[in-house]
């Protein structure tokens, strides 16, 4: 249950803007924002993306050695 959507967006250098369900909230944790179900959640979260200003390309330097390492590390940070 891991959404490709979110994964597409973020290949294509779009951020993710989702809800805390299914595989999704994992796909947003480096490369979006994950809001509540309401509508000021989503306003806001949709504000912080509009006002972000994310370094240019920044997903076409994504490497599969980066994006590991960062996972990995965030899961050291979990247990």
């Amino acid at each position: 249950n891991y959404p490709t959507t979110n994964l597409e967006a973020i290949s294509c250098g779009t951020p993710v803007l989702t809800f805390k369900t299914g595989g999704s909230p994992e796909s947003a944790l480096w490369y979006g924002n994950i809001c509540q179900s309401s509508i000021d959640s989503i306003k806001e979260k949709l504000d912080c993306l509009r006002l972000l200003k994310i370094e240019e390309n920044v997903y076409a330097k994504l490497t599969i050695n980066a994006t590991t390492a960062k996972y990995i590390k965030m899961m050291k940070t979990q247990l």
